[in-house]
């Protein structure tokens, strides 16, 4: 594909769609908008900052879909700053959890949003260190021999936490409740792996909870309520960078100029119309996937990722990359 006004529009759409099926699939997003791109642009790359804007489409998504969950705790959050009572109540159930105690103050439903909130935060937490650390280290990592190699890590890690859940699914009834702070940030750590192209981070997340012992459900639904404020930080902060740069050279509509030996640089409405695609199909896709990957394990996705990497090796072996 060469620049035209309609192919950057169709590339666009492909990302967008691309972005929407696999962000929460175990195959990882940013590998597959990379190859893809990759392959039908013959070898040119979007760019880490564009793949993380578009990303913004399946936070909409996914904060539609647990719009339930947030809206609670959004209303929580909102009666601790009120009331007095709400707010020390809260401070105990915090501070309960932290302590690896498992007496708590308040209903069922007060108590699970309290540590629920919590669990979000100090799960991020990891990611954020991570990518301050190693940030550079990883967008410089987007060449696609490291990404398939990446995809073989990361389908090691999954591997894993699928052996180790089997091995420990007659101690999971006996599991705390709630994930401890411990379990939390080891979550939040493989979390913040997925900032290499090719781990996946549901993928990540998902497997370092079932090497815990935890439930499958349980699992994929921390991993995607999880998902929420890293795909907001990564966007929002990708989000400025775009904007910045945009208002230093000004891009609405696609020139042949952004497009380079390398690289692309999505014009401002076929950004925005990448966006929209992300949002309509990851959200068509959201409850089918939490249901499936709630079911079955995740082997069908480790074969896939290594026939991905091991033909990504080919193809550039034999210089087609």
């Amino acid at each position: 594909m060469q620049f035209s006004f309609l192919n950057e529009f169709i590339l666009a759409i492909i990302t967008g769609a691309v972005q929407g099926l696999t962000e929460f699939l175990p195959i990882s997003s940013t590998a597959h908008i990379r190859l893809i791109t990759g392959l039908i642009t013959n070898g040119r790359d979007i760019g880490l900052t564009s793949s993380n804007v578009i990303q913004l489409g399946t936070l909409i998504a996914v904060l539609q879909y647990f719009r339930n969950d947030l809206f609670r705790y959004i209303t929580r959050l909102r009666r601790v700053f009120l009331d007095k009572n709400t707010r020390n109540q809260f401070v105990y159930n915090v501070r309960a959890w932290l302590s690896n105690q498992e007496q708590f103050n308040g209903s069922k439903e007060q108590i699970e949003t309290d540590v629920n909130m919590i669990q979000l935060l100090v799960g991020t937490l990891p990611l954020i260190a991570i990518a301050i650390v190693f940030g550079n280290f990883a967008e410089a990592s987007r060449g696609l021999q490291n990404i398939a190699v990446y995809l073989l890590a990361g389908s090691v890690l999954m591997y894993f936490g699928d052996y180790m859940h089997k091995l420990a699914a007659k101690q999971q009834d006996d599991r705390p409740y709630f994930m401890t702070v411990g379990e939390v940030v080891l979550v939040g750590l493989f979390q913040s792996l997925a900032i290499f192209p090719g781990i996946s981070r549901s993928g990540a997340t998902i497997a370092g909870a079932l090497m815990l012992g935890r439930k499958r459900a349980e699992s994929v639904r921390f991993s995607f309520l999880l998902s929420i404020p890293a795909i907001f930080l990564a966007g929002s902060y990708d989000t400025i960078r775009y904007i910045i740069d945009f208002l230093s050279n000004p891009n609405f509509l696609p020139m042949e100029s952004t497009w380079t030996l390398n690289t692309i640089s999505l014009s401002l409405v076929t950004l925005l119309c990448a966006v929209v695609v992300a949002y309509l199909v990851g959200l068509a896709c959201l409850k089918w996937l939490i249901k499936y990957l709630s079911d079955n394990s995740t082997l069908n996705f480790i074969i896939y990722r290594v026939v991905v990497a091991l033909t990504i090796l080919f193809l550039v072996g034999i210089n087609l990359l």
